[in-house]
């Protein structure tokens, strides 16, 4: 009985505080979250329920797309990068090639 009442108590405080939220918004792009938590217990708020699971997905739809972007911008920096020290060092091994 007393593991039920820590567990609701859990429950409870993982969105309670700006901080816990942000917390467990932070691990839940990890992968580290547990569903159970978007849950409530009282069965007439459905909407708010079904409304929270909703924002909580799009979150981390967003979030993935957010992650994605920078690494692809980070990709196409070096990319870019490279082919240009790659056209330098081309250009210096022709000059001494020639004289």
């Amino acid at each position: 009985m007393k593991a039920k009442k820590i567990d609701k108590y859990r429950i409870i405080m993982v969105f309670y505080s700006l901080f816990n939220t942000m917390k467990t918004l932070f691990w839940a792009l990890f992968g580290s979250n547990d569903l159970s938590v978007l849950n409530i217990k009282n069965g007439d708020q459905k909407v708010t329920e079904w409304l929270g699971q909703f924002i909580y997905a799009l979150y981390l739809l967003v979030a993935v797309i957010v992650l994605l972007n920078a690494l692809i911008a980070m990709m196409s920096s070096t990319y870019t990068r490279v082919q240009v020290k790659g056209g330098l060092i081309s250009i210096s091994q022709y000059s001494i090639f020639f004289l």
